[in-house]
């Protein structure tokens, strides 16, 4: 299991959150995490080597009636199987934003801030990998709680 110490170095070392940002994230946050039930699910996931983290994609897409080239990297996905045997993706991204106050209205901005981006990354897993994503995920570094998006 990982511990929050070797979580955050990591995504220090792969340039997810920049060094002054992590000295602002609690330990106390990212433990809380890793004893969730999405990290549980993710731990499960790595387990049975059904999880991709830092996954680069190249997805062509229409935006605005206009066809466009998107790439990035998806933070973590992990692969699940439902009660019926169909397979499914979770998304889980992770902010380092500054959070001003733990609050729905708050947490509701985010939302909406980074729904475009999940909305592309499910296009690109689903196109890609031709598997639906069932739940996507922004996990909050600098408050610990996870959104659902």
């Amino acid at each position: 299991s990982c511990s929050p110490e070797k979580l955050l170095k990591t995504m220090v070392e792969t340039g997810k959150v920049r060094r002054e940002e992590a000295e602002a994230i609690s330990l106390k946050n990212i433990d809380n995490f890793l004893k969730s039930d999405l990290a549980k699910r993710v731990s499960l996931a790595e387990k049975q080597g059904k999880i991709y983290k830092e996954m680069p994609f190249t997805l062509r897409t229409v935006h605005e009636s206009r066809e466009i080239l998107v790439q990035g990297i998806i933070d973590c996905c992990f692969e699940e199987i439902g009660e019926n045997g169909e397979k499914y993706f979770v998304l889980l991204d992770y902010k380092s934003n500054f959070v001003s106050e733990k609050s729905e209205e708050v947490y509701e901005s985010f939302r909406r801030m980074y729904r475009r981006q999940i909305d592309l990354y499910e296009e690109a897993l689903e196109k890609i990998c031709g598997i639906p994503v069932k739940e996507r995920y922004l996990f909050m570094l600098n408050t610990g709680d996870t959104l659902s998006i």
